[in-house]
């Protein structure tokens, strides 16, 4: 096998790293996490049970996130985000960045703006 380089491993870690904090800042609060419960539990006809196995999870899991008895866990939290955002809101996926950001950014083209003299002109000719 190989050895990798140094500066290589160094250089990977450090963007996990970067990674990991980005994505934990991102992700929704619990408040959001319960609201996307709901909307899920709404998708499925209000039924605890349909909802669950929609999330591949038991239906005491999820009363246990519903009623707050339990935290879930990032991996979980990942996972019902997703699922909310395929199957209710799959327009807020574009790229694998709206992924990492918990599709916290919008990575659409901007509408392009009617140029205007004041768009045009340089600062220096501003008044």
């Amino acid at each position: 096998m190989l050895a990798r380089p140094e500066w290589i491993l160094e250089s990977k870690q450090a963007a996990l790293s970067e990674v990991g904090v980005f994505w934990r800042v991102c992700r929704p609060s619990y408040q959001e996490f319960h609201r996307q419960l709901e909307d899920l539990r709404k998708f499925c006809g209000g039924d605890e049970f349909r909802t669950s196995e929609l999330l591949g999870i038991t239906a005491m899991t999820f009363q246990s996130w519903w009623y707050c008895q339990a935290k879930p866990s990032d991996a979980a939290r990942r996972a019902v985000w997703l699922t909310w955002v395929l199957v209710l809101h799959p327009e807020r996926i574009r790229s694998l960045f709206d992924i990492l950001t918990w599709g916290r950014f919008s990575t659409a083209p901007k509408p392009q703006r009617k140029a205007s003299f004041a768009t045009v002109a340089h600062e220096d000719y501003s008044i």
